[in-house]
C-alpha cells in the first residue's frame, strides 16, 4: 500500500491501518473494535458512535504532520 497524505470518510479503514499500524492505538482510544473488513472509516466510525471529522483530524495529523484547515472536529469527543 502507498501511504495517503490526508484520510477521507471514504477511504477503507483497512487501507489506514495497513498503511500507519500504530493507527490501532487510536481506534482503540475511540473506542473502535477490530473486525472491520472492507467498510470506509465513515462506515466504521458510525457503527460505533465515532464522531468521523474528529477521528480523521486525528489520524490526519498523526499520519501527515499537518492540519486540515477544512476538519470540523469535536473538542468534546476528544
Amino acid at each position: 500500500m502507498h501511504k495517503q497524505e490526508q484520510y477521507t470518510a471514504t477511504d477503507k479503514m483497512g487501507d489506514l491501518i495497513c498503511d500507519n499500524y500504530p493507527m490501532l492505538f487510536v481506534m482503540s482510544r475511540f473506542g473502535i473494535s477490530h473486525g472491520f473488513g472492507e467498510k470506509t472509516i465513515g462506515e466504521v466510525c458510525l457503527q460505533n458512535n465515532v464522531h468521523t471529522n474528529t477521528f480523521l483530524a486525528v489520524v490526519n495529523i498523526l499520519t501527515s504532520g499537518r492540519r486540515d484547515h477544512n476538519a470540523e472536529p469535536s473538542l468534546p469527543c476528544l
